[in-house]
């Protein structure tokens, strides 16, 4: 019972990201759970050699920013206005505690199949404890949000935003993504549940989803539809696109209709025409003061920063600043109106994965990024189609909203490439292709 419990509680803290405590600087439950069990995990490691290759590329993203941790968190740290700063968010500090939470994350792409291969798990219960998680999280949710946020105000120091939905989460936009990466979970693992449970499960990650009101949660999330309308079997490519067409010309018109009936806050229609690039960066920011390109304008304010401090500083493009180290040097580059409203310095880093990598590690971790992708897409070519639409829509969404649940999803992956025999394979969107029946029969019969 108590394994059932830890897993739960794992899964709750993804979901809900002011789930911790504070150790040095500010460490998630799920993150103090895979510290609790490294030992474990880090065997697994060292002893499955397709899992060492794996994930080679971003161990060795993680190597090179301990170089620059030397460099930029020791010999010359960032600075800038460090007395309105604490010791976890100067140079020093905030890049060693970085160093540590980006190890966390990757290992903990391995949990799933610790508790598996090690806990004898079914995989089944690691889905229905999920979607139990979720619910607890809308619940949650919902009832702050009626009741005034009684649930929240209990977590020291948390942001109470009125009459927005977050669950336990920052921001109304980190609670939408949580319920974005749960509907694409329950989406392919549809079959590990009751048909009743799934309808009911689903639902509630849509109606999440919609309540958040987060501009661009709405806009991965048709991403995420089109891309299941793209990557179908081969021979039905031009019904794909038609298709996608249909939703984009459906998604405009959906748009419009919401647009006039005032039932989506005219904050989030106006951050949806601004992501869209509807809008122009005028009538966004009164208070821009600095030469920028007009994309940039349309970033949320930790992206930008970090952007125009790239853009006008390019050699870091190529060698990144550091572990999350971005927000001490382009905290010079907010606004006259992001000044009144975060202060004359920003903690936090770009929400986008993709301006995250590139502002820590530059063009050498983008490329770290694209190979993991290559080298986990390379062990997903002969497997079924379901599991290549999963993985492909959890790392396209990962890339424009990051999310630690992110590397849970790809743990359960592992354990499909792995064929671990603990797994439970009851699945049907998850069956061994020919080629791999053909080895499996072979290897049993040798």
């Amino acid at each position: 019972m108590y394994k059932k419990i830890i897993i739960f509680l794992y899964i709750f803290s993804q979901l809900n990201d002011l789930l911790g405590f504070t150790l040095l600087g500010n460490i998630r439950l799920h993150q103090f759970l895979v510290i609790i069990y490294f030992p474990s995990l880090f065997s697994l490691f060292k002893k499955i050699k397709k899992i060492k290759w794996l994930l080679k590329y971003l161990t060795l993203e993680w190597k090179y920013l301990a170089f620059l941790f030397i460099i930029f968190g020791v010999f010359q740290p960032w600075e800038f206005l460090d007395q309105y700063r604490s010791f976890s968010q100067r140079a020093f500090g905030r890049g060693f505690i970085s160093m540590v939470r980006i190890l966390l994350e990757i290992f903990s792409m391995l949990f799933p199949l610790f508790l598996v291969k090690k806990w004898r798990i079914k995989l089944k219960d690691v889905v229905y404890l999920f979607g139990i998680a979720m619910i607890v999280t809308f619940v949650i949710g919902v009832f702050d949000l009626i009741t005034g946020y009684p649930i929240k105000a209990l977590i020291p120091n948390a942001r109470i935003i009125p009459g927005r939905i977050t669950a336990l989460n920052g921001e109304p936009r980190v609670f939408g993504r949580i319920m974005l990466f749960c509907f694409i979970f329950l989406l392919f693992f549809k079959n590990q549940l009751k048909k009743n449970s799934f309808s009911f499960l689903i639902g509630v990650s849509i109606v999440g989803i919609i309540l958040s009101t987060s501009a661009s949660t709405y806009v991965v999330f048709m991403l995420v539809l089109a891309i299941q309308f793209l990557m179908q079997k081969k021979g039905y490519l031009v019904l794909a696109v038609s298709s996608s067409l249909v939703l984009l010309i459906f998604g405009a018109i959906l748009f419009d209709t919401i647009k006039k009936s005032n039932i989506v806050p005219e904050t989030t229609l106006r951050k949806i025409e601004l992501v869209l690039g509807l809008e122009s960066r005028d009538k966004r920011d009164e208070h821009y003061t600095f030469e920028e390109p007009a994309f940039f304008s349309r970033l949320e304010v930790f992206d930008r920063a970090a952007m125009n401090f790239l853009w006008q500083n390019p050699i870091y493009l190529i060698t990144g600043v550091g572990p999350n180290l971005i927000s001490i040097p382009s905290s010079s580059y907010l606004t006259e109106l992001n000044k009144i409203v975060y202060g004359e310095v920003i903690n936090s880093v770009p929400h986008t994965y993709l301006i995250n990598i590139l502002s820590r590690s530059g063009l050498f971790g983008l490329i770290c990024v694209f190979l993991f992708f290559k080298q986990f897409n390379k062990l997903l070519r002969n497997q079924d189609l379901g599991l290549k639409k999963f993985f492909w829509s959890v790392f396209i969404v990962n890339l424009l909203i990051i999310s630690s649940i992110y590397y849970f999803m790809l743990g359960v992956l592992i354990i499909y490439i792995l064929k671990s025999k603990y797994a439970n394979y009851s699945n049907p969107n998850f069956k061994l292709s020919k080629i791999h029946k053909r080895k499996l029969r072979k290897h049993l019969s040798a």
